[in-house]
């Protein structure tokens, strides 16, 4: 699902649904049973199940939305790519990816093989991800995400954070000149901190992991 959001578009509004190859005659019936209803100022957007063996149909559905819309999706193995500034976004995916240019509301992300990008998140962010690598430009707000195996890099942290991971990577840069407590455990991982604890510091930055390397640096 493709989610285009802009001051210049007054209303929600589903511009195309189609199938991803044309040749596909099961995609493009799964395109043409795709429901959409409007109820109270909510438009929901429902693909159906396609049996059958072989390859699982890609239908492709774009949507516009006024800049500050917030969005709520279960995508399932499909990918939700969320341009433009947008509210909260909650979105819930088995191995589809979710990415998202700026999100100003809060950030809620499930996922289980699908990777995460989010360019931006300025309210709270959540992310669980089971074998999924999860990528933040900037995250404005506290920070929890819970993974297993995937790999996780913040660029730039400005309030509180708490990481768990198993096995994968954690790289976070904590904003420059801000104090920061740290309190990093690892099993087996590698530690590097270039940023200075500060024991009375408002903020924490909190990493577990069992073999996965940690590095925080200054962004």
């Amino acid at each position: 699902m493709l989610v285009r959001a802009a001051d210049d578009v007054p209303t929600v509004s589903v511009r195309s649904v189609r199938a991803k190859l044309s040749t596909d005659s099961r995609a493009v019936s799964a395109a043409a049973a795709v429901s959409v209803e409007r109820v109270e100022g909510r438009v929901s957007i429902g693909v159906p199940e396609v049996s059958g063996r072989g390859r699982t149909p890609q239908v492709v559905v774009e949507v516009d939305v006024p800049a500050g819309t917030s969005i709520d999706a279960d995508v399932g193995e499909a990918e939700l790519v969320c341009s433009g500034p947008i509210g909260s976004l909650a979105a819930r995916s088995t191995s589809g990816s979710v990415h998202a240019e700026r999100v100003s509301g809060d950030l809620d992300v499930a996922t289980g093989r699908g990777p995460v990008t989010v360019n931006q998140v300025i309210g709270s962010a959540t992310v669980a991800a089971s074998d999924a690598v999860v990528i933040i430009r900037v995250a404005e707000g506290p920070l929890t995400v819970r993974g297993r195996s995937g790999d996780v890099h913040v660029w730039r942290l400005e309030a509180a954070a708490q990481v768990t991971t198993s096995t994968g990577n954690v790289r976070l840069g904590w904003a420059q000149g801000r104090p920061v407590r740290l309190d990093v455990q690892t099993s087996t991982g590698a530690v590097r901190l270039d940023v200075p604890h500060n024991q009375a510091a408002p903020d924490a930055v909190s990493v577990r992991t069992i073999s996965g390397d940690v590095r925080i640096t200054a962004a």
